[in-house]
């Protein structure tokens, strides 16, 4: 049996066919983890994080339980279900984000319903390192893929769970490309495969070459803050041609560099992209296939590991839900924060990751309070 189907033969039925403002919009975002009283007044009762008193509460405590009022059984069936209404009130009769279909087009329903399967089953395997909340992951996961097994982000995350090829491998997932055997037929376009070395490559090239000039003191270094752009630009003026010369050289290599990596991004993008195409992974043949080709298309070892790593971010960051989302969209580093922030880290000031943890937030609770 494919390793994402669940072992039994259960499904469960519907009949549904982003530095200032940051905290304003955290806190405006943060209703699904009111009370029930206060957070959803008009829509019934809620099973959120926890009960916090009226609170604005985005702790999960180490002591939290998602299964104490129910089953794990009922719970899959109204997560699932809860999950599927939220997704045809918003997007029904109106193409779904990153499927680019409608949702009459698409089974979503055994994909939620199996995904819910294996996001429980990973909540209880690694509850030892910190209680994770189902419902979060399976809103999490909406705003990565919307429950995409063949999602192929720019940085080459694919599968509903997202995981960029360094990290997946950190997890023992099969990625495009690792075996020799991805290079030839009967894989298609195979001759793109080496494209991701040449990525990795024009990446390499542009971050020596940046390194590089900034040393020289022509480009501000990494950091924000520790030299402007208007301070470097006065520096060239103030050193006349050459250092202007020497700019304007920077910036050609740049370009150069940068149209390399796209190119080579493109084509590795085509390259899976061909062996997806009319895949099922719900059908035996394709999932043979895909099984020996990328991992991380399937649900059982993706929602594992993305329940761990958020697992494991709760632990670093003493239970902060939304450090522990950032961590999983922008890495552990850069949510650290100072002071008597610094058990429980920060959302950092990164606009990409910002409306990707707002978008979780208004997931989870359109999510919650339809699961009554």
């Amino acid at each position: 049996m494919p390793s994402h189907i669940e072992p039994t033969a259960a499904s469960v039925g519907t009949g549904l066919s982003r530095r200032q403002v940051i905290t304003t919009l955290v806190i405006a975002a943060a209703a699904p983890l009111l009370s029930p009283a206060a957070a959803l007044a008009t829509k019934g009762p809620s099973r959120g994080l926890h009960d916090t008193g009226g609170r604005v509460n985005i702790v999960v405590p180490d002591n939290y339980d998602p299964f104490a009022r129910t089953s794990r059984t009922t719970y899959r069936a109204k997560l699932t279900k809860a999950t599927l209404r939220f997704v045809e009130q918003g997007y029904g009769g109106r193409n779904m984000p990153i499927w680019g279909k409608r949702l009459d087009q698409v089974d979503l329903e055994k994909r939620v319903s199996n995904l819910a399967y294996w996001v429980l089953a990973g909540v209880e395997q690694h509850a030892g390192i910190w209680p994770m909340d189902p419902a979060w992951v399976m809103a999490q996961m909406m705003a990565e893929s919307f429950f995409y097994e063949f999602a192929i982000s720019w940085a080459f995350a694919v599968g509903p769970c997202q995981f960029i090829p360094d990290t997946a491998r950190g997890y023992g997932m099969l990625v495009a490309g690792d075996k020799p055997e991805h290079f030839a037929s009967p894989y298609a376009k195979a001759e793109l495969a080496p494209r991701y070395k040449d990525y990795l490559q024009a990446r390499s090239k542009l971050s020596d070459l940046r390194k590089s000039y900034a040393a020289e003191g022509i480009l501000p270094p990494e950091k924000a803050g520790e030299k402007s752009w208007r301070e470097t630009l006065r520096e060239i003026l103030d050193g006349g041609t050459s250092k202007a010369e020497r700019y304007l050289e920077y910036l050609e290599l740049a370009e150069k560099h940068n149209m390399e990596l796209d190119a080579a991004r493109n084509d590795f993008t085509d390259y899976m992209r061909a062996n997806f195409e009319g895949r099922d992974i719900f059908r035996k043949e394709d999932n043979n296939f895909l099984k020996a080709f990328d991992g991380r298309v399937f649900y059982r070892e993706p929602c594992s590991s993305m329940v761990r790593m958020l697992a494991e971010g709760l632990r670093a960051r003493s239970g902060n839900i939304i450090a522990a989302a950032a961590s999983y969209h922008a890495g552990l580093f850069s949510t650290r924060d100072v002071g008597c922030y610094e058990p429980y880290g920060r959302l950092p000031p990164i606009e990409s990751t910002v409306t990707y943890v707002s978008r979780i937030l208004v997931n989870h609770h359109e999510i919650v309070a339809r699961m009554g």
